[in-house]
Formats: structure tokens, C-alpha cells, sequence
């Protein structure tokens, strides 16, 4: 069934193949980034708003979209410049997305709401592999920001009902598998780094070397933004209707 779908941070490297498989899907898709979408996504999505999610233009927009779900991946997401500068983090990721909520609470009260949260809200988990009903205890404002997030939205799923599902995602590593769209250069995810190193011909540097592992590096788990896209796509169904098509 077609749905009409608006992806906040449409040209990122997560929200760009979140837009690629939803089209592949056949929804109609609206994209709204504060950055301008590189060359290789521009036309995918229905229409794209050059515009911060949380602006007043921008909020009017998707309220007269009348969307049946929001995918929000915009927000500020490194761990280190959060230390540094946290205001960035609880002004972008937390007040911003306030305001769109306000908008599908009072707007949009049939939207599904579909949040790009972070495995960063477990902070260093109690075991490994790290499980959905471990406590939250972020140790960064990046993932004292998205939790906070979380827990706005199960109160607005008590209060007011807000139809929602939340994704902490670990890290993200690959490529769209038909060419279509992958990492910016110089980014700061491992995998990237590496293959550039590789192609230019470059030394890779790995920092940590004080881990309590048996080469004293760190353990990281990954994601193919493939799979991670694909269930964005699967979230736009409710359970439910999964278990009856099945």
C-alpha cells in the first residue's frame, strides 16, 4: 500500500538510503534537510524542502503534506563534539524535535512517528551482546539527547496517544548494493576511513589502544545501512498488520 512518508535529514548518509528504498517501495516520499542533497540523490524523493525540519516553513509544509509518517534522522550525531559543545546537541536533537512533535500531537494525530534514536542512549553496556531491555545510561550528550527523545515520546504515546517506534542504531558501515549512495567523503565512520585510506593510498591510523581486549582495540558492532533503511521501511506497517498478511 502507498503511503506518503517525509524523511527529516533526507541527505545524509542514513536518511538518503532510507529515501531510496522507501521509493523502491513505492511511497510517495518528501525529503527536508537543512543541507542541500549531493547531486546522486537529487529527484529521488517527490519533492525535497531546502529547509531546518524545525523551521516555521518548514513545520507548515508537512503539516500540509498530511504525511502517514514521519521518519526523523535529522539531528546533530558525533559523540565527541557533543562533549564540546552540548548545546548543539540538546538544542538540535531534543528542542527542535519538541516542536515537530507538538505539530503531529496537535496536526498529525493519525502519523506514525519514526525516530532515529542511537545504541549511544546505552552508554557502556552492562554485557555484551548488548540487549534491547539493558539499562540506559548514556555517558555523552549526544546520548543523553536521543534518550531524552525516547522518553518524550512514550509519554506523548501515554498522554496523547502518539503512534511511534524508536531505532537505536549501532553503527552504520556500507553502501546502497546498487551504486546509488554511500558515506560523504572524509567520513568519520571506520569503514569509510579505511577504503579511503586504501584508494588514496594513504596511512590509516586507529585510535585506542587501551581496550581490554586481546589487541587492546576496541569491539564495535556494525549495521548495513541497507538493513538499517530496510526497516524504516517494514516500521511503516503496524505489527499487527504483519502478523495478519503473514
Amino acid at each position: 500500500m502507498n503511503k506518503i512518508v517525509i524523511v527529516t535529514g533526507s541527505a545524509g548518509y542514513i536518511g538518503g538510503q532510507i529515501m531510496l528504498q522507501l521509493k523502491d517501495a513505492g511511497h510517495t516520499v518528501y525529503g527536508v534537510d537543512k543541507q542541500q542533497p549531493p547531486k546522486h540523490l537529487l529527484g529521488v524523493c517527490d519533492k525535497f524542502l531546502y529547509q531546518d525540519f524545525a523551521s516555521d516553513v518548514a513545520l507548515s509544509w508537512i503539516i500540509a503534506k498530511q504525511p502517514d509518517a514521519i521518519i526523523h534522522c535529522a539531528g546533530t550525531s558525533l559523540v565527541g563534539p557533543s562533549m564540546k559543545n552540548p548545546a548543539d546537541y540538546y538544542n538540535n536533537n531534543v528542542i527542535k524535535t519538541l516542536r515537530l512533535l507538538d505539530i503531529v500531537k496537535n496536526s498529525l494525530p493519525r502519523t506514525r512517528f519514526i525516530f532515529s534514536s542511537s545504541a549511544a542512549a546505552y552508554g557502556e553496556p552492562i554485557m555484551n551482546p548488548c540487549q534491547e531491555v539493558d539499562p540506559c545510561e548514556p555517558v555523552s550528550p549526544y546520548g543523553q539527547s536521543k534518550l531524552m527523545v525516547e522518553q518524550i515520546l512514550a509519554s506523548y504515546n501515554r498522554a496523547y496517544n502518539l503512534d511511534y517506534v524508536a531505532f537505536r542504531y549501532f553503527n552504520a558501515c556500507g553502501a546502497d548494493s546498487r551504486g546509488r549512495h554511500g558515506q560523504a567523503p572524509g567520513a568519520t565512520h571506520i569503514i569509510a576511513r579505511v577504503l579511503e585510506s586504501i584508494r588514496d593510498q594513504k596511512e590509516f591510523v586507529l585510535n585506542g589502544d587501551d581496550f581490554p581486549t586481546e589487541d587492546s582495540t576496541c569491539v564495535r558492532d556494525y549495521v548495513h545501512v541497507e538493513d538499517i533503511a530496510g526497516a524504516h521501511v517494514l516500521a511503516l506497517v503496524p505489527i499487527w498488520a504483519q502478523v495478519i498478511k503473514e
